[in-house]
């Protein structure tokens, strides 16, 4: 490791942040990567998921082939767990008291949100039990993940990225704004005037964020030189919401038919260019996988090693410009996108992008006591 005079700034300023917040609360031991996941997180009501593309078991497939693969060599991990789901009182933070009543006591409401129609016919105690209950986990998720990688240099929630949700509108399966909520939660209990980016690389338009912040720099002029969102989606699907789009700083629209090698080029253009405009101290990556080729809903050509190859550009930028980064998983509707998420997490960590924390090496508790990054640094 480099010496504290050497640390890029943004973990030596963060790194010590102590958070009062009961979202920002985790227990530790020492087998643990900065990775966020519950077995909680899962969704299942009785096969009626099925009438949606959406994997509603995406999120443990990723934790058991990365456990699979840990255990192949010997060894051993476990993942940072959020303590709880979040509750309603701090769901306010972002959300009105009438969205909140309608996400935990309307049927029609979470029926049009999951674009599930059964889900007007379903007991509303079915519906909490096995929809909102794992996504309030998800959501609790993301924004200890959002904390854990200002303290770590890095942070990846497998679940999460609800960027068609805003504070007072949900859809496109997203029923909670958990990224508005993280970088909310991060400005009220870290740090007031954190610069936070949001690059939203899911095949579709994250018209939630975008909304929010339109709301937050009205409210508050100032926000604006602290939010910075680039958008890289598809123009010609979902949602087509004309006002969010006001809210981009850095648009990158796409075509249906886009393969890898026009798509990494212009991420690999636009991203630079956009972190030296803005110099974040967080990049909040929307890491959706619905830009796989055969995606019902993306309708991109992407191929799986595309998706690492992105993964592992937007990584390697954020080490090289001393920002933090948490990553989300967002959309993927394909029995495949686990196994293809699993891949591009293994890469990181096969390449040392991010670091191995393993009892045989740097545990993690060492390094929370002693304040040092997790990023590997060559």
């Amino acid at each position: 490791m480099a010496d504290s005079e050497t640390e890029p700034s943004c973990w030596s300023r963060f790194q010590d942040c102590v958070s009062n917040c009961a979202l920002h609360q985790y227990q530790v031991s020492s087998d643990q990567l900065s990775i966020v996941y519950s077995k909680n997180y899962d969704m299942g009501m009785f096969g009626m998921e099925k009438l949606h593309p959406f994997d509603t078991k995406k999120w443990g497939k990723i934790a058991q082939y990365l456990k699979d693969f840990i255990n192949n060599q010997n060894k051993r991990i476990s993942f940072i767990a959020p303590l709880r789901t979040i509750e309603n009182e701090e769901l306010r933070l972002v959300h009105t008291d009438m969205f909140i009543k309608s996400l935990n006591t309307s049927k029609l409401f979470n029926a049009k949100a999951t674009e599930l129609s059964v889900l007007a016919i379903t007991p509303m105690s079915v519906i909490q039990t096995h929809l909102i209950t794992p996504i309030k986990y998800q959501t609790a998720g993301s924004v200890l993940a959002g904390y854990l990688a200002l303290k770590h240099g890095y942070a990846i929630n497998l679940g999460g990225g609800f960027h068609h949700c805003s504070s007072q509108s949900a859809g496109g399966f997203c029923l909670i704004a958990d990224i508005t909520l993280l970088i909310k939660y991060l400005w009220a209990k870290v740090d007031s005037k954190l610069k936070v980016m949001i690059v939203d690389l899911d095949a579709h338009q994250g018209n939630g964020h975008e909304n929010d912040a339109l709301e937050i720099r009205e409210k508050d002029p100032s926000k604006k030189d602290q939010l910075y969102i680039l958008d890289m989606y598809n123009l010609s699907v979902y949602p087509h919401d004309h006002k969010a789009k006001e809210a981009i700083d850095c648009p990158i629209p796409l075509t249906c038919d886009i393969g890898d090698e026009e798509y990494l080029s212009l991420l690999k253009k636009n991203l630079p260019k956009a972190t030296k405009t803005f110099q974040p101290d967080l990049i909040v990556y929307n890491a959706g996988t619905d830009i796989l080729a055969g995606d019902p809903l993306g309708a991109m050509e992407v191929s799986p090693k595309g998706v690492i190859q992105r993964d592992e550009f937007v990584f390697t930028h954020a080490k090289s410009i001393s920002s933090a980064i948490v990553m989300l998983t967002s959309g993927g509707y394909q029995k495949s996108n686990a196994r293809v998420i699993a891949d591009s997490l293994i890469n990181l960590i096969e390449k040392k992008i991010i670091q191995f924390s393993l009892p045989d090496l740097n545990p993690l508790e060492n390094r929370i006591k002693s304040g040092k990054p997790l990023f590997c640094k060559k």
